[in-house]
């Protein structure tokens, strides 16, 4: 879980580096807010998809509407 923060950190280096290595031009800049876009996004996907694959199983039933496994409210079904 602490690979997304490690990415963070270091595109945020890398971008540090590039900005004061030398003026930023076009494609400097460009890769800057390239990688803080790709390690936002890393961050956003990682922990939302945690959230979802953790968070539909709290009530008892999934996404997609009660448990199949559980006893199935049409006596004909189950």
């Amino acid at each position: 879980w602490i690979a997304p923060y490690v990415g963070l950190f270091a595109s945020i280096h890398f971008s540090k580096e590039l900005v004061f290595a030398a003026p930023p031009t076009q494609w400097q800049s460009a890769t800057i807010l390239i990688s803080a876009v790709v390690a936002a996004g890393t961050l956003v996907g990682f922990w939302g998809g945690l959230l979802m694959l953790f968070w539909p199983g709290r009530k008892g039933e999934n996404r997609y509407g009660p448990d199949p496994l559980s006893k199935s409210a049409d006596p004909a079904v189950g």
